[in-house]
């Protein structure tokens, strides 16, 4: 995976707006972003959906972006208020992108000690690989792109936004995404 592929704010914002229609139809009553990059699209669908948005967050890569660990370490998780709020409830967990799918199965397993009656998760990316994670058969996933195993840079992780925006629109005008991107 040595390929690089930049997206914009303005088509991860068009991914989830053109997701939301699906994720409308279901019968959702909160929302639970992990962070650090399911925030920005949690927030992003939560114009769309107005369900209330809660966020966990944990880690699974290190600083050099490799993966430095079997489980994701937790940062915050759901707290008592929040637990009252979505248990027993029918809950989107929305992350970036599923990669190894380890952080999704972490966040899954723990959320079904809130006994919920449904659980879907919601991904910008899923990248065309094996999983080393597992979701359950019972859990339903709505992808807003499949995409082949390439790196994704996100605006959200870049620290010069307006290069980061010109190689997003080059990449797209020289049709650099058209062969990641499988749907």
């Amino acid at each position: 995976m040595s390929e690089k592929v930049f997206f914009s704010y303005d088509e991860i914002h068009q991914l989830v707006a053109d997701s939301s229609h699906q994720i409308q139809k279901l019968d959702l009553d909160c929302m639970i972003a992990i962070g650090g990059g399911g925030f920005i699209p949690g927030r992003m669908l939560r114009s769309y959906t107005k369900l209330p948005l809660y966020s966990v967050s944990m880690k699974l890569y290190g600083e050099d972006d490799e993966i430095h660990q079997e489980e994701p370490v937790v940062f915050q998780w759901i707290d008592e208020h929040a637990e009252k709020e979505v248990r027993g409830k029918n809950i989107l967990i929305v992350d970036e992108v599923d990669d190894t799918r380890l952080t999704l199965d972490h966040c899954v397993r723990r959320i079904r000690e809130f006994e919920p009656k449904s659980i879907t998760v919601y991904v910008i990316h899923s990248k065309d690989k094996e999983k080393r994670g597992t979701l359950g058969e019972d859990v339903k996933l709505v992808v807003g792109q499949y995409i082949k195993d390439v790196w994704i840079n996100y605006p959200w992780e870049s620290k010069d936004i307006q290069n980061h925006t010109i190689i997003a629109r080059e990449q797209s005008e020289t049709g650099v995404k058209e062969k990641y991107v499988l749907n």
